[in-house]
């Protein structure tokens, strides 16, 4: 319910915000008063005041064909601190990428080195790791392209690995979506996966960022027979309750070939048993 509740929220600040709303507060006005709670590290002020932060955060993607901005620069920067210091620190790190990404500053560089890779090791991650995060980051000031970086920035976002980026991540693909760009295929595999309910640790070996005009993720093709059945089982879940029949028949068919055990077979057949109601 909780990552519903986020997906919904995110919605709303996307697609459901008045223009009117935003003429009464500035990038600007938002990051200074980031700066000054963050100063005093109020927690609870912080907390009141991410849904405004948030909004504000929809609005800067709304803007990314229009070039690196300072303004906004600083806005996330101090987005990231306030997230820190309510121990948040998956988002503390993702708008710290954002930025890098996005909204590239040279002095914003040169302030938060430091803290990125802090917040990276508070995310359990490496120094090599943290390295590669920083540095193909900063591969978005030679590129000058808001399509490519938002790409770069939502392939830095996934290979994160962290469940609770997801909805955040599906933020920047309807960005990706609004702005008209080509869709990689990678990331249409990546949002399929996350919709039957795929875990990170097994995206990790699902996806591959190679694949950008590519046909759909085909499971028969996956290696891992275990996994391969695992996909298969959430696929037919996921197609017989969103009331696909058809499918759901066709991927039962091709799981069927697969060497089962007793417990999967009765899995398979409480499955067909619901689809023949509807065939």
């Amino acid at each position: 319910m909780k990552t519903k509740r986020i997906f919904e929220i995110i919605l709303v600040f996307t697609y459901l915000l008045p223009i009117s709303l935003m003429a009464q507060f500035s990038t600007a006005t938002e990051a200074s008063y980031l700066n000054h709670i963050n100063k005093q590290k109020r927690q609870d002020l912080i907390k009141d005041n991410i849904p405004n932060a948030e909004i504000c955060f929809a609005h800067s993607l709304s803007q990314i064909n229009q070039g690196p901005n300072t303004t906004t620069s600083i806005f996330l920067y101090e987005l990231s601190q306030s997230y820190d210091i309510n121990n948040e620190h998956q988002l503390a790190l993702h708008r710290l990428l954002v930025q890098r990404c996005l909204f590239p500053q040279d002095s914003i560089s040169a302030l938060s080195y430091s803290v990125f890779y802090n917040l990276s090791y508070k995310n359990n991650f490496s120094k090599s790791f943290a390295s590669y995060l920083w540095i193909s980051s900063s591969s978005s000031e030679l590129m000058h392209n808001a399509d490519k970086n938002l790409i770069l920035l939502i392939k830095l976002s996934t290979q994160l690995h962290l469940k609770k980026l997801q909805p955040y991540i599906y933020q920047l693909g309807d960005q990706l979506r609004i702005m008209d760009a080509d869709i990689p295929r990678w990331y249409s595999n990546w949002a399929y996966l996350v919709r039957i309910g795929v875990q990170e640790k097994h995206l990790k070996l699902l996806i591959n960022y190679e694949n950008n005009s590519g046909k759909a993720l085909n499971i028969a093709s996956i290696n891992d027979k275990r996994l391969r059945k695992k996909i298969y089982r959430k696929s037919i879940k996921y197609y017989l309750k969103n009331n696909a029949f058809v499918h759901s028949k066709e991927l039962m068919l091709a799981y069927k070939k697969e060497d089962q055990n007793w417990l999967e077979s009765m899995d398979l057949s409480i499955k067909k048993t619901r689809g023949w109601l509807h065939w």
